[in-house]
């Protein structure tokens, strides 16, 4: 493992043919992921610099910073809209291209069991013939409610707390304190970690209780849980900032503070995931010298070596639970650059993509160090993260507008109509909204044109399934006799066999078969 990847993990890009090979498809994907989105924030950072240009050179809070401003937040919209499907078109090039989509179901991996399920026996609904393990209605059902209401209470304890936090700093900035903002910055910054440690610790509690029959059920249900919670913890305070303390308070310009909480709590943001890599490494450094110390005491003059074997022993499982954190250090910075990188578009831009650098980097380091060889794992992408993906361009969409509003002056884009001008001046607000859905709409309906005109497979890709399938249909058309030698063994007591007890498949008739 530790020759792995050959020419070292710094290098910019992991051959992902050998991360298959080694590590499975499922950690294959991610690092393919990782690295089309590095990718895709390069081309971005490309339009963020002449942004930026024109931010600092046009008059502060002008006509030609606000039509920047306005392009800018359109552009990102777009360019996300785009960059997605290319993300699909990519991933379903390698599904096709390692056989995730057309494998035959016994050369399936079989998926592991959750440890933790409690169930019984029941009918399989494809062969009553069969028994699987199901989930006992009673517990399914008060778990998920469980579940559910758990994960509401502690939502809005993280809306109470950031509501307080934000209260007491506009108190403290109208007493009078210059460092009201900076301290409600670091605040802010460590109530977003110390939440979700505590999430960390409080989801896989709430998970157990949906009673999941598999660990890949589970871990979904986890990641599910992980991303909500966290990403209404790390963003709330931002969408406070820039919509909802205009209404509750006067204090400043919510623009530069918004700007100003982005600065610190991205930092910090970046500084605390390199606790990914150096909690596993310290673990295990810390399993090792215990063990070394216990032999030492028991064979004092004896050279104490610890073999290559029981080093791995000792090192970290890498499980659904630590890939869904690896993804959430992709995904984030992500939904920094495409939420609030309107802000501050090479500040964002250009620390997300020293975030993903550094994370191809270490995370390739902490497999090859830090954990043991992962479970190979057959999957087809991303799975719901690719659900993730999708929510994540409708937020982007969302908010974007709702900063052009925010920042820009209306009666300067409306001058060309007087009548337009006269409606804002009479009622602002219904004019405003009505341009808000009417925008919002028109972009999530180009949105549908490009999703459904544009492919999610490439017309080569489409080709070489179509292919694919051509030759299955003809080998399993063709294979009508099997020259084969059969030979069957038997104990010859006809009277004690148990053939007739084995009852028929129900008719093709039968209504639960369609």
């Amino acid at each position: 493992m530790g020759q792995f990847p050959p020419q070292g993990c710094a290098q910019a890009n992991h051959p992902i043919q050998q991360l298959r090979d080694y590590f499975g498809e499922q950690v294959a994907f991610y690092f393919l992921f990782l690295q089309f989105s590095t990718k895709a924030l390069l081309i971005l950072f490309v339009v963020t610099v002449p942004v930026s240009l024109v931010n600092y050179i046009a008059p502060k809070h002008g006509i030609i910073q606000q039509c920047n401003y306005m392009l800018y937040s359109i552009v990102l919209v777009m360019l996300y809209a785009v960059g997605l499907k290319l993300w699909q078109r990519t991933e379903a090039y390698y599904v096709n291209k390692w056989g995730m989509n057309n494998r035959p179901s016994h050369h399936q991996v079989h998926e592991p069991l959750n440890p933790a399920f409690e169930g019984e026996m029941k009918p399989w609904e494809l062969d009553e013939n069969e028994e699987v393990e199901m989930p006992i209605r009673s517990k399914y059902i008060i778990g998920r409610c469980m579940s559910a209401v758990g994960t509401i209470l502690y939502i809005l304890a993280i809306t109470v707390s950031v509501s307080l936090t934000q209260y007491y700093v506009a108190t403290a900035d109208k007493a009078g304190n210059v460092n009201a903002r900076q301290y409600g910055a670091y605040a802010v910054s460590a109530q977003i970690k110390i939440f979700s440690f505590a999430w960390d610790y409080v989801s896989p509690k709430l998970t157990h209780l949906e009673q999941h029959v598999t660990m890949n059920a589970w871990d979904e249900s986890m990641a599910m849980k992980i991303y909500s919670v966290n990403f209404f913890n790390t963003f709330f305070p931002f969408f406070y900032i820039a919509f909802l303390m205009p209404l509750l308070d006067d204090r400043g310009d919510p623009r530069h503070l918004l700007t100003y909480n982005i600065e610190i709590c991205f930092v910090f943001y970046l500084l605390f995931g390199l606790l990914d890599v150096i909690l596993p490494y310290v673990s295990f450094r810390y399993k090792v010298w215990k063990q070394t110390k216990a032999i030492h005491q028991l064979r004092s003059e004896e050279e104490v070596k610890v073999s290559f074997l029981e080093n791995q022993s000792k090192l970290e499982r890498y499980t659904g639970g630590t890939l869904t954190d690896d993804f959430m250090q992709v995904i984030f910075p992500l939904a920094f650059v495409a939420l609030f990188s309107a802000a501050f578009p090479l500040y964002v831009c250009g620390l997300a993509i020293i975030n993903l650098k550094m994370q191809n980097s270490v995370d390739a380091w902490k497999l090859c160090n830090t954990y043991r060889r992962t479970f190979p794992v057959m999957v087809d992408g991303i799975g719901i993260w690719n659900r993730v993906l999708y929510r994540l361009g409708c937020w982007s969409l969302l908010v974007n507008l709702l900063l052009i509003f925010n920042r820009i002056d209306v009666h300067c884009f409306l001058a060309f109509s007087p009548k337009l001008e006269q409606v804002l001046s009479q009622s602002p607000i219904t004019l405003k909204v009505a341009l808000f859905l009417g925008l919002m709409n028109l972009f999530f309906i180009l949105w549908m044109v490009l999703d459904s005109s544009v492919p999610d497979m490439s017309s080569s890709t489409q080709l070489s399934v179509n292919r694919q399938e051509l030759q299955i249909n003809r080998l399993l058309q063709e294979k009508t006799s099997y020259n084969e030698r059969v030979t069957l063994w038997c104990n010859g007591d006809v009277e004690n066999h148990q053939f007739h007890t084995i009852p028929p498949l129900r008719s093709p008739s039968s209504p639960c078969l369609y």
